[in-house]
């Protein structure tokens, strides 16, 4: 599994995840809920180190279906349940990891403290535009307003 890989529970992996049932070992379950959309593989591997062979439990969960490095898969899936906010979500901060790199940090906490709906993702977008003009480059920043826009219209 690509360590830099951001891995996103899919609906059926959100539904086992809150529930309390037995389709799943104990590990497999601590595992899962740690799989937050934000987080890389190699994210994972640091922060949940009391699993043994963690690559190994996140690849039985991808090979199960519950987890997906895809957000385009998670997109249609969390549409199918009416959850678009958080794939926009996930979208944008997966948007700043790849425009901003090393920069992106600040603008990742102001699209996570966003609730998960569409008119304040996107007036989250704005003014994280406004904190990359003013940090970073007018470019970045209208670079990033155009694509967040495309993320915003296509699930939306």
């Amino acid at each position: 599994m690509n360590p830099n890989l951001i891995l996103f529970r899919t609906t059926e992996g959100e539904r086992l995840a809150s529930a309390h049932g037995h389709e799943i070992s104990t590990i497999q379950r601590r595992t899962l809920l740690a799989v937050n959309g934000q987080s890389s593989v190699q994210d994972l591997v640091n922060k949940v180190f009391w699993v043994e062979n963690i690559t190994e439990i996140l690849q039985e969960l991808y090979d199960m279906g519950l987890i997906s490095g895809d957000v385009n898969t998670i997109g249609n899936q969390a549409r199918q349940a009416g959850g678009s906010g958080l794939v926009i979500q996930a979208s944008l901060v997966a948007l700043c990891r790849e425009l901003l790199d090393a920069n992106s940090e600040k603008i990742i906490n102001k699209i996570n403290s966003s609730p998960a709906n569409i008119p304040d993702l996107e007036a989250a977008v704005l003014s994280c535009k406004k904190v990359i003009k003013l940090t970073v480059s007018e470019k970045l920043a209208d670079q990033f307003f155009q694509q967040a826009q495309v993320i915003l219209n296509e699930i939306h």
